[in-house]
């Protein structure tokens, strides 16, 4: 089975991840370009309110977050430069923080030398587990609420670009 890469850009829609995802594709497959579908330059708006500020990634940043700050347990590992990522296998997983970006977005990136979506793989996270003193407790917000409550818009629209979803 081929190798899975993740990458956690933890974006909002306020901010163009074109740039990094295109190092990310330089590191995964020789030569490649992402572009973007004809979408506003910042993205798909949310139809929600939440969420603060955008922040400004770059591609160095992803090298060297600290994972510990972002009390997160979510891996973060760099593309491999001349690392040959065929389409055997589903080779790149994109995660989509609904708290903070229109999951449409992820399926607006593609691969302009193969003419298919960047990832292969949409991770959406719908909710979090928050932990108290004494157990954790599952916390859906209004965010993940009107993503879930409305697939036509925001789910089905991925299935149709993606080849898996979950």
């Amino acid at each position: 089975m081929g190798a899975i890469e993740t990458y956690d850009l933890r974006l909002h829609t306020e901010q163009d991840p074109l740039p990094v995802l295109q190092k990310i594709a330089e590191g995964a497959y020789d030569n490649a370009i992402v572009s973007r579908d004809s979408i506003p330059s910042n993205g798909y708006p949310k139809s929600w309110t939440s969420g603060g500020p955008g922040t400004t990634i770059t591609y160095d940043y992803i090298h060297q977050s600290d994972l510990e700050e972002s009390n997160t347990i979510d891996p973060i590992m760099p593309a491999h430069p001349g690392f040959n990522m065929d389409r055997k296998n589903p080779s790149l997983v994109g995660a989509v923080y609904v708290e903070g970006t229109n999951p449409l977005n992820i399926g607006s990136y593609y691969l302009d030398s193969l003419d298919r979506p960047l990832f292969d793989i949409c991770n959406i996270e719908t909710a979090k587990i928050c932990s108290d003193r004494y157990y954790p407790t599952l916390y859906l917000s209004s965010d993940v609420n009107a993503v879930l409550s409305d697939p036509g818009q925001y789910i089905r629209p991925l299935q149709e670009k993606i080849f898996v979803y979950c």
